[in-house]
């Protein structure tokens, strides 16, 4: 999860921007960034978090450790895993079209030995499980911007056959008009969000995908589905709505929450 608190320095555009606080999962206590940044370990050690300080932030030392004591006050909020949220379910409606399949794409030596990883890393999280299915579609590789691999499947058979989900999405315009006139914005990203939710067991088989050394299925939402965003969309708005004293925004794992001074942010 990202914690960003952003003063704007103009009403009419976010280009300007003074202080930048960012939470994000780090391993160690040094940093790779595309900006300069200074930092500081998160206590207790059993948050690997960091806080993150933009040079030229206006932040003082009192606003920076009470950030990170509400950090630590709430660090159950952050913990991975865990069991997927009850209130809504992933449905992937094909009606009554027959089962669509493809083979594996071909994978060199390394990337075999990169996807073997990845999967581990979900099997462990309980996101994926072997299985036998009528339904197979081939994995991809994608590097992410920090160097690491992001497993995507190509659901591009199924989604043709998915029946589309017209859940609305928000306007980034609106959004960006709603959020114009506010002093503070506080930016809460969500991390493997689409994981928190669960495919409906009926629909598991369909997520299916092949690999060199076998098939296995999705338990949680993966990315790539036709209607995955629609579905976490619902699940964002239910968030919002349970907040109506909040002056929150939400666009899919994007929580804007909007506040006129700063020490209203510690309330919220």
């Amino acid at each position: 999860m990202k914690i960003d608190i952003k003063e704007k320095l103009k009403e009419w555009g976010f280009e300007e921007l003074v202080t930048g606080v960012y939470w994000s999962s780090c391993s160690t206590n040094s940093i790779t960034s595309d900006y300069p940044v200074q930092s500081n370990p998160v206590v207790p050690e059993t948050n690997n978090l960091c806080l993150r300080v933009e040079e030229g932030q206006i932040l003082d030392t009192e606003n920076k450790n009470r950030l990170t004591a509400l950090l630590n006050e709430n660090e159950e909020i952050f913990l991975l895993g865990g069991e997927p949220t009850p209130y809504v379910k992933h449905y992937i409606n094909t009606d009554d079209h027959p089962p669509v399949a493809s083979t594996p794409y071909r994978l060199s030596l390394k990337k075999k030995e990169l996807l073997r990883t990845e999967i581990d890393k979900l099997l462990a999280n309980d996101v994926i499980e072997e299985c036998e299915s009528p339904y197979a579609a081939p994995v991809v590789l994608v590097p992410k911007p920090n160097g690491d691999i992001r497993l995507c499947t190509d659901y591009r058979k199924l989604n043709a056959i998915t029946i589309p989900d017209k859940y609305p999405q928000p306007l980034m315009e609106t959004l960006l008009h709603d959020a114009k006139s506010t002093a503070f914005m506080s930016t809460l990203d969500l991390k493997t969000g689409y994981h928190q939710i669960e495919v409906n067991p009926a629909d598991k088989d369909k997520t299916a995908f092949v690999r060199p050394f076998g098939m296995l299925r999705y338990k949680r939402m993966p990315f790539c589905l036709k209607n995955a965003p629609a579905t976490f969309q619902r699940l964002m708005d239910q968030f919002r709505n349970g907040l109506p004293t909040v002056n929150i925004l939400v666009y899919l794992d994007d929580i804007f929450v909007l506040s006129e001074t700063l020490k209203s942010i510690f309330k919220t």
